[in-house]
């Protein structure tokens, strides 16, 4: 557990107003804007066993 906490989390940041933006663009029928306003996803490195079962 200790792991965790000193060596794995590196930052906590509060995400709600950004949550509250892309919720209120969906509502208005703006998919484009609240994909806009969504950090980039990054594929987590797989190697090896894992990967061939996860595909």
């Amino acid at each position: 557990m200790d792991r965790c906490v000193d060596t794995w989390i590196t930052s906590i940041r509060d995400v709600t107003p950004l949550a509250h933006e892309v919720h209120a663009a969906v509502l208005a029928g703006d998919e484009g804007t609240a994909r806009g306003l969504l950090p980039a996803e990054r594929p987590y490195p797989l190697t090896g066993d894992p990967a061939g079962r996860i595909g």
